[in-house]
Formats: structure tokens, C-alpha cells, sequence
């Protein structure tokens, strides 16, 4: 027996605790136990390819048709991973292939809940009118994201209607009118509560363009909204949105635009968001009316002047926030002061980092996550390791001392600027770097860092078990029993974004296209 006999339940247990990799190497151990595991490697499965040459895995849709998988399939994604660059000349040939063998999986997954689908190339719903057919008659669909479509592809999502939707994503381009996205959107405006529009400038346009929309339908159950390159006035949002939770407003490049750009008719006193308790992505959602129920704050534009953080600080102290993420415009240990200022030590703009933490520490009383990330300007730390970039950061002048008078605080996570000329790939060692900031702060139970040009290399680390078994103990080595901290897991750090960025304010988070944690 390759196997202990198990029921069902008891095998479910087992299987759902293994990854991929793992059911794939058990499933060749013999071909009673590859027919039990199969199902369990459809279940949620991209057939992108990580390659530009192989931008189609067409043996894993040929290998769910094989073996009759489709109606174990609840999530069915065709999505390259971040930073795919496609080789489209590879994948010409097998575009009608591709497409057809995507079809006949959809019409054989019965069971589908999920479908998230990256056009290589736009046109792809018109050209294969079986995918919105079929998508069209799965009662258990939820979840829908199409991405890069074109006019023609819209054309036949309002042909082939979807309803009873619950999250709706769609990236569309080549038109700025995105008000056509919201009359599909409204197919399902009884039960959507999630929705994301973006808009992409078509690759000859150079110049930054923006689209525009504004829904004639009411969406009553909507909680999460996400608009991407797309301008809106306050007041529709208002009134489309009435039941709104989180607003998130992003334009590439994350300009220093004033607020009255993303809401062309201005911010009317009469505009009310009674449920808004999180905002992401443009400093011009803090003009909005909402600083008494604010619980989440994220801005992902970089904070460049004084007065762009005096105006993040102020509506932070009005605010009863659990959740902060900012970058913001920091001085470097190595950057010199203007001559002028030279007089003016800690109080000449940018700050410092220990000045910047000391007051956000002193507005967010609450928080339970904290984001921070450096921006040194033009300063390049070139010659500076990794090490020495955190620590002037993060340690020095006991710069997030501030922090540890957060009672509240569980997950603290910064992001500083490294040298970008060495070509190492040399893992930097953080762990007396890690050390200290735990010691540092009592209250933390998870901290993250990035560094190091591009920031690739990232670290999580979560404080060590105060309780030990005696067993444990003496496996442990002294030299390891001195660090207050390990290092763990990006899905575990992910799990903890998710519980106090999150779960602590009451919202719920991206349920289509993936989160906003790096």
C-alpha cells in the first residue's frame, strides 16, 4: 500500500494542506493515486506561462480535457505573471488552438466560481464567441476579470450579458469614454460588491491620458470600488456608490495633481460618504468628507513637499485609523543639507527618518499596521549596502522608537532605497537588523523590510514564540535562542498584511486581481 486507507474527508484534509508541487510529485507514484489527485491540481490553475516563447501552457487546458477535470475547476485563470514581457510573434500561431481549447475547458467546468483572463491580444471575445457563452450560463460564476480589451470585446460582453456577478474587473483601452464599462458592470448591479475599472492609453499615445466615466445605475451592494486612470466627480460617486467602504484612486505616475482633477465638478458640501472607511492610492482622496470614519488610509503617491505632509498628518490626527501606508520624501544619512538650512537641522524639508516616523507615530494612536517607505529623491546610495541603507534608516538616532508607544501595533513594514550598480546576488543578512527593531518595539508581531535598488530582496520576519517546549528547546542551538525573531514566509507575511491591514478595521479585502500588499 502506497497509501494508508483514508475517507474521503480524512484524504481532503491531507490534500488541501499540500501545494502544487507536492501533489504533482505524489500523483506519479502510481496511477490510482494520479486519478485521486488530479482534481486537486485543477482546482485553481493559470494556463499562462511564465515564458515568452511558451506564453500558453495548451498542455495543461489538453491535460484537463484528457482526463474529463473540467468539473473539478472552480477558479480558471489565463494571467502572466508581474513583468511579463510577450513574445507575441510565439504566440500567433496557436492563438486559434489556444482559444479553442479554452472554450471547450470553460464548457466543461460546470463548477466554475472564478475566471480571470489577460488578453495577449484584444478582439479575443469576438474571435471565440464561445467564451462569454458559456461563462454566460455557469450559475456559480462570481468572479470575472478581463484585462486589455478592446471596443470590440466590448461590444460582445454587452451582447452576451453576464449577471449576478460579485466582483467585476476590467482594464480596457483604446477609448476614454469608460462610461459603456459601467452599463456591463450594471448587468449585475444587484449583487456586485466589488468593482474595478481601469483605463490604458493606447502604447502610441505618449502623452498621459486619463479616461472618464459616469454610471447612470445605482450599485446598492457595492462596498469596494477601484478606479485606475479614470476621473469621476465626488458627487456621482456618491450617489452610484451610496453603500461605498473602499475607494481606491490611482493615476499612473502618481502625479501631484490637485484634488479638483480627479473630481471635475469640485467637492460640493453636500457630498456625504456615510459607510467610507478606506481610501488607497492618490493624496487627493484626502479631500474628501470622510476623516470621522476613516479606519484605512494608503496613499501610494509619494509625499514630496511639506505641505503635501502636513496635509497627510492632519488628516491622520482626525482620523481613527488602524491601518497607514504612505511613502514619503526622506532625507538620507548621507544627503547634505542646502547651505541655506544648514542652521535648521531637523525641521529643514525633507525630514529625516527619524523626525518623519516621530510624527506619523504621534497621529495614528490606534493603528494595528503601519506601511512606511523612504524616497531619498536623487540621492543614490551608491557604494552603500543593503545593511547599511536599513540601518541608517530604521536604526540609527533610535529612529522608530516613536513606534513602540503604539500599544496597538502588530505589523510595521518599510521600504528603503539601496544602491542599484552592484551586480551581486548576495542575500543580504538582516537579522541583527531584525533583531533590534523587535527589541525595539515590544508590541510588533510581524515586520517586513525591502532594499536595495529595485528592491529585490525582501524580508519578513515575526517575533519568536515566547513559550518553547522542552523538546524544541533542545533542538535549538544557543546562537539561534538569542534572536527574538525568525524569518518566515511571503505567505505568511501576506496572511498577516491580510489580518491588520484588513480583517482589524472590519472591511474585506480584493477578492478579484489580487491585493495591494508588496
Amino acid at each position: 500500500m502506497l497509501l494508508p486507507p483514508l475517507n474521503d474527508d480524512c484524504a481532503r484534509v491531507v490534500l488541501s494542506m499540500l501545494g502544487k508541487p507536492e501533489l504533482a510529485a505524489l500523483s506519479r507514484v502510481s496511477r490510482p493515486v494520479a486519478s485521486y489527485i488530479r482534481p486537486w491540481l485543477v482546482r485553481n490553475v493559470n494556463v499562462a506561462k511564465t515564458t515568452p516563447s511558451r506564453s500558453i501552457d495548451l498542455g495543461a487546458l489538453r491535460f484537463v480535457l484528457k482526463y474529463d477535470l473540467g468539473s473539478y475547476i472552480q477558479a480558471l485563470t489565463v494571467f502572466p505573471p508581474s513583468g511579463f514581457v510577450l513574445d507575441l510573434a510565439a504566440l500567433l500561431p496557436v492563438v486559434d488552438e489556444f482559444l479553442r481549447l479554452l472554450a471547450d475547458v470553460i464548457e466543461s467546468a460546470v463548477n466554475l466560481c472564478s475566471f480571470r483572463m489577460y488578453m495577449y491580444q484584444r478582439g479575443y471575445l469576438e474571435r471565440e464567441p464561445r467564451i462569454l457563452l458559456t461563462l454566460q450560463q455557469r450559475s456559480l460564476l462570481q468572479k470575472l476579470q478581463f484585462t486589455d480589451i478592446g471596443q470590440a470585446d466590448v461590444d460582445a460582453l454587452l451582447s452576451t450579458p453576464i449577471s449576478n456577478l460579485r466582483c467585476l474587473q476590467i482594464t480596457v483601452t483604446d477609448f476614454l469614454d469608460v462610461g459603456i464599462v459601467f452599463e456591463i458592470a450594471g448587468l449585475s448591479a444587484q449583487t456586485l460588491d466589488e468593482l474595478s475599472i481601469s483605463y490604458t492609453p493606447p502604447v502610441e499615445v505618449y502623452e498621459q491620458e486619463v479616461g472618464s466615466g459616469n454610471p447612470s445605475t445605482v450599485f446598492p451592494h457595492v462596498q469596494r470600488l477601484a478606479l485606475l486612470n479614470i476621473t469621476m466627480a465626488a458627487s456621482d460617486i456618491a450617489r452610484a456608490f451610496p453603500h461605498l467602504q473602499h475607494l481606491k484612486l490611482v493615476v499612473w505616475g502618481q502625479s501631484a495633481l490637485p484634488a479638483p482633477f480627479f473630481f471635475p465638478s469640485g467637492l460640493p458640501n453636500n457630498v456625504s460618504f456615510p459607510e467610507l472607511r478606506s481610501i488607497a492610492g492618490h493624496s487627493g482622496l484626502m479631500a474628501l468628507p470622510i476623516h470621522a470614519n476613516l479606519q484605512r488610509l494608503r496613499i501610494d503617491q509619494t509625499i514630496i513637499s511639506k505641505d503635501m505632509f502636513d496635509e497627510a498628518l492632519q488628516t491622520m490626527a482626525a482620523s481613527p485609523l488602524t491601518s497607514v501606508s504612505l511613502i514619503v520624501r526622506t532625507r538620507s544619512a548621507g544627503e547634505k543639507r542646502p547651505r541655506a538650512r544648514a542652521a535648521q537641522t531637523r525641521e529643514a524639508w525633507p525630514y529625516f527618518s527619524p523626525t518623519v516616523i516621530s510624527k506619523v507615530a504621534s497621529c495614528i494612536p490606534r493603528v494595528q499596521f503601519f506601511e512606511l517607505g523612504f524616497n531619498w529623491g536623487r540621492f543614490r546610495a551608491y557604494g552603500l549596502s543593503p545593511e547599511t541603507c536599513v540601518k541608517s534608516a530604521l536604526c540609527l538616532e533610535s529612529a522608530c522608537a516613536p513606534l513602540a508607544e503604539l500599544k496597538d501595533l502588530r505589523y510595521a513594514s518599510f521600504t528603503v532605497p539601496g544602491a542599484r550598480d552592484g551586480a551581486e546576488d548576495i542575500r543580504p543578512n538582516m537579522q541583527s537588523i531584525f533583531d533590534h527593531l523587535f527589541n525595539t518595539l515590544p508590541n510588533v508581531k510581524h515586520l517586513s523590510a525591502r532594499s536595495k535598488g529595485m528592491y529585490q530582496h525582501r524580508f519578513h520576519y515575526r517575533r519568536r514564540a515566547e513559550t518553547t517546549s522542552h523538546a524544541e528547546e533542545s533542538t535549538v542551538s544557543s546562537s539561534t535562542e538569542e534572536h527574538p525573531c525568525i524569518e518566515t514566509t511571503s505567505k505568511e507575511a501576506l496572511a498577516a498584511y491580510e489580518r491588520y491591514s484588513w480583517e482589524a478595521t472590519g472591511l474585506k479585502g480584493w477578492c478579484v486581481g489580487g491585493h495591494e500588499w508588496q
